[in-house]
């Protein structure tokens, strides 16, 4: 009955790109660059959880050096993000419950409801938020030192994929987000 009544991903308003252009009813190519807009929140959410099991798995086994190892190597830009942000907020799992989820349902809203404006929001801060971390890292690991010779620190070598796969992916999804509605406002979507 749903098609015959209400034909599906045909209805598209004249007004306004943001709130009435359907995702579905874009080119094939288009609806790729939507999804691929999700890969920031996505790797930003998948990234949190890592850091938040790695945590809770160090407080349960303390005597872990791997866990320790884990902790203070690869998750050290998440653990000084948690310090910033606790500053502001006390509540457990802060970064998961208050950043990554809300920007990937955000996100995952916009894919749904077919509301690009939502998709490229969440894309945005996703990106926002993973620079963010890394500087909240590199300025943690600055503060104990009082003068130092050299002119430019270099990023701890375990955690160096793991802040060059979150950023690279928030970047990615960050500039597909503006393409596409550069490409929206040329016209070329409609």
């Amino acid at each position: 009955m749903w098609p015959a009544k209400f034909p599906k991903y045909r209805f598209v308003s004249p007004g306004s790109f943001t709130e009435y252009t359907l995702l579905a009813s874009q080119p094939n190519s288009m609806n790729r660059l939507t999804k691929l807009q999700l890969l920031g929140p996505a790797v930003l959410l998948l990234t949190v959880i890592a850091a938040e099991i790695a945590a809770a798995a160090l407080a349960h086994w303390p005597s872990s050096g791997f866990l320790w190892h884990a902790n203070l190597k690869w998750f050290h830009a998440f653990q000084a993000s948690n310090y910033a942000l606790g500053a502001y907020e006390t509540m457990s799992y802060s970064q998961f419950w208050l950043v990554a989820v809300p920007l990937f349902v955000i996100g995952y809203g916009g894919i749904i409801f077919h509301r690009p404006l939502l998709l490229a929001i969440s894309s945005n801060l996703s990106f926002v938020y993973a620079s963010f971390v890394l500087y909240a890292g590199y300025l943690y690991g600055q503060s104990g030192r009082q003068a130092s010779l050299s002119l430019m620190t270099v990023w701890s070598a375990p955690a160096f994929p793991i802040s060059f796969v979150l950023i690279a992916a928030s970047f990615l999804s960050f500039a597909v987000s503006h393409l596409y509605y550069i490409r929206a406002v040329r016209g070329d979507i409609r």
